[in-house]
């Protein structure tokens, strides 16, 4: 033990005063330094203990008994000031600054082998004390780390807190939990920490240590461990996140709920598989924890709450089971009954838009007291507030919101940053409303979620004058999802005269108007189909009463995806006297021409089928142009299709197209009968080119049998009467010129 001792007052010698720990006992006191530092002036025990005498001697002559006497002698006037001068000179020569001529050596291995075998085989209280004292100086210079990894620290610390039934003590389990924290920094001890006997284990107990710095130590080291992947999946393995979140219902500390929250985060940035991000407990304290409504300091626990929920619902295996849990009812009501700030409305928002990736949870999420709805609302009626709180506050002048500014430099720089603050809000709104959207628009996958969508007036808030003058105009995800939306809406919708009347009281109908103006194909592509679906249940005057949409939708008809929408749409407009004219300038007769000789061309060859609702549709709008100026002579180059249409009879009954044909027909009588005679004469000229054909090809097949007839009759004479060479080539030739 002398010599032990004598080893650690050398160590002690070397520590830095910066890194050094004093700790006032009830018996002694004493500094332990970290290497690579230097000590002094930090004063001895007895010093101290001199201070400490002094002070109370002091106090017992000013006010002893409670009664200060009226007069007192010379000589103990006297002596009070001596003892003044005595503390005043202790009190300089703690204070006094560090001895820098102290020689500073390199932390060697045997400097630590003698704390190492204290924490393993001393059994006193004090000795153990120090020892963890020494070893947290040591760790908090990260250059001892390495070296202090090297000679087997680790079991030290862990016998020090108490592992293999070594007798604990809180000061020493703190002191030894510090410094373990510190040296969990290596990625080799966090290793090594995992495969130590109870060494987890061990940590999980400091979780629910009744000393808060023992449970932020453990914090801490759950920290460092969770900054490997390996070892947060083997923490998480183990059920060291359950110990960990059960940590957040201590709401008398709000530091040591900072912390956990922060592991949390640090968690979910790793790419963990789906069974290492849920667990129903971990969730159940989450819940619990989120559902209150935190104070504006408390926002970075929330983050890290909602960062980790964010990760868990990613994963398509979660997802069921955090909607079953109550996640997305507490989520709402945390949304709509809180103040919750701009970037975490828009984490959760990206988790109900995870949660809506599971047809599963759809019926579960538009039923949880109007979701949709709520959201909506919430979304919007925000970022209209944000908005005009913009306008009334960096509206205002540089001079009204910083105060008098008499440089041009400070007022350029004030004007920048109001600047830059107003474009990230007005950025993060729009990505709160495009996070809304895309809900929607997997909400709208599934036919039996219409009626819950158009309830929730989605396409009342983002209408044409939004896309166009709002917040959201730039944004081209938003106006695809919207068309998308729309499209899905108007196709489920179709068969619903109410629904469709619906969803043209909420600006389907503009918005539909203003993608067929637009210059996207694809919008345009769903803008006809809406309008062709909306064709059915309302009249379309105030909307082809512009020729340029007319045109568009002419334009269409030249896709072959977007063909049966035109044809139907340019039919329903045909049945308006008034805008048959407009129609024939758009060249309506020529795309329905066009589309009726790639339907029968395609027909005639057995690559496609036969369209009827197509074929018959097209008919009835060339019948009712029939009559105008100029239609008549560019129906007569499909003439032949119709006249082909006319006689189609696959059937008992002739389809709807035949009859339809047949009556175009009969008012094109003078074309149609022009058209049978030319026909007729074809097929009679055709009749007799065939005729001939077949002739001299009966006459080629007569000429190949009589030259057969002669070579095997010169083989039978060459079989009886054998030939020269020369005579059987005269032969040969003779019957080949034959």
């Amino acid at each position: 033990m002398p010599g032990s001792r004598a080893q650690l007052g050398r160590t002690s010698s070397m520590a830095s005063a910066g890194d050094s720990i004093m700790r006032d006992r009830s018996k002694s006191f004493r500094s332990v330094g970290s290497a690579g530092g230097g000590g002094g002036g930090m004063g001895s025990p007895s010093d101290h203990r001199e201070l400490r005498q002094q002070h109370s001697t002091f106090q017992d002559a000013s006010v002893g008994g409670g009664s200060r006497p009226e007069q007192s002698s010379f000589e103990e006037r006297m002596a009070r000031r001596e003892r003044r001068k005595a503390s005043k000179k202790a009190m300089k020569r703690l204070m006094a600054p560090l001895k820098r001529d102290l020689p500073i050596s390199k932390l060697q291995i045997d400097d630590i082998r003698p704390l190492i075998d204290l924490a393993y085989w001393s059994n006193y209280v004090e000795v153990r004390r120090d020892t963890a004292a020494a070893f947290l100086a040591l760790c908090m210079n990260e250059a001892n780390l390495a070296m202090l990894s090297k000679v087997g620290v680790l079991g030290a610390l862990l016998a020090l807190i108490g592992v293999g039934g070594r007798p604990a003590d809180p000061d020493c389990t703190r002191d030894a939990a510090i410094a373990l924290a510190q040296l969990c920094q290596l990625d080799d001890i966090k290793l090594r920490l995992l495969s130590a006997p109870e060494g987890l284990e061990t940590v999980m107990k400091m979780t629910s240590s009744t000393s808060t710095r023992v449970k932020k130590a453990a914090i801490q080291i759950f920290d460092s461990l969770c900054g490997l992947r390996v070892t947060c999946e083997a923490i998480i393995d183990f059920g060291g996140l359950r110990s960990l979140v059960s940590l957040l219902d201590d709401y008398n500390d709000a530091g040591v709920k900072l912390r956990t929250a922060r592991i949390l985060e640090r968690i979910s940035k790793h790419d963990l598989p789906a069974k290492f991000t849920y667990d129903p407990v971990v969730m159940r304290h989450l819940n619990t924890c989120l559902a209150n409504e935190m104070l504006e300091s408390d926002e970075a626990i929330e983050l890290g709450l909602l960062r980790y929920t964010l990760a868990s619902s990613a994963h398509p295996e979660n997802q069921a089971a955090l909607c079953d849990c109550g996640l997305s009812s507490m989520l709402l009501h945390k949304l709509t009954s809180q103040t919750i700030s701009l970037p975490h409305t828009l984490l959760i928002m990206q988790t109900f838009m995870n949660l809506a990736r599971n047809r599963e949870n759809h019926v579960r999420m538009l039923e949880d007291e109007g979701m949709l709805t709520t959201l909506t609302k919430h979304v919007f009626h925000e970022m209209a507030n944000r908005k005009a709180t913009r306008s009334s506050i960096y509206g205002k002048s540089s001079m009204s919101v910083f105060g008098d500014m008499t440089s041009k430099a400070a007022s350029d720089a004030s004007e920048n940053d109001v600047a830059l603050s107003r474009s990230r809000e007005a950025a993060m709104s729009v990505e709160t409303v495009r996070k809304l959207i895309l809900i929607v628009l997997l909400l709208s996958e599934v036919p039996s979620n219409t009626a819950a969508i158009i309830e929730s007036f989605v396409l009342t808030n983002v209408g044409v004058e939004q896309l166009t003058e709002g917040d959201i105009k730039d944004d081209r995800r938003i106006r695809q999802a919207v068309a998308h939306i729309m499209y899905r809406l108007a196709t489920y919708s179709k068969d619903s005269p109410d629904k469709c009347h619906a969803l043209g009281a909420q600006g389907c109908f503009d918005l539909a108007k203003y993608y067929l103006l637009g210059h996207d194909v694809g919008r345009k592509s769903y803008a006809v189909q809406v309008l062709a679906i909306f064709s059915r249940h309302t009249s379309l005057e105030s909307f082809v009463a512009s020729d340029e949409a007319l045109e568009e939708i002419v334009a269409l008809g030249y896709l072959p995806d977007d063909q049966m929408a035109v044809v139907e749409l340019l039919e329903r407009i045909g049945e308006l006297p008034a805008f048959r004219l407009a129609m024939l300038k758009a060249g309506t007769v020529t795309v329905l021409l066009h589309i009726l000789k790639a339907h029968d061309a395609a027909w005639a060859s057995s690559t496609g089928k036969f369209r009827e609702e197509l074929v018959n549709t097209l008919l009835i709008s060339l019948d009712r142009l029939l009559k105008m100026e100029g239609v008549e002579e560019q129906m007569i180059k499909v003439l032949g299709c119709i006249y082909r249409l006319s006689r189609n009879r696959k059937t008992l009954i002739p389809p709807p197209s035949s009859l339809t044909a047949k009556i175009i027909m009969r008012k094109m009588r003078e074309q149609a009968c022009a058209f049978q005679i030319q026909l007729y004469v074809s097929q009679f000229v055709a009749k007799i080119r065939a005729r001939k054909a077949l002739k001299i090809e009966m006459e080629m097949r007569a000429r190949e049998e009589e030259q057969k007839k002669a070579l095997r009759e010169l083989q039978d004479e060459q079989e009886e009467k054998p030939f020269g060479r020369e005579e059987m080539a005269v032969a040969a030739e003779a019957a080949a010129h034959a």
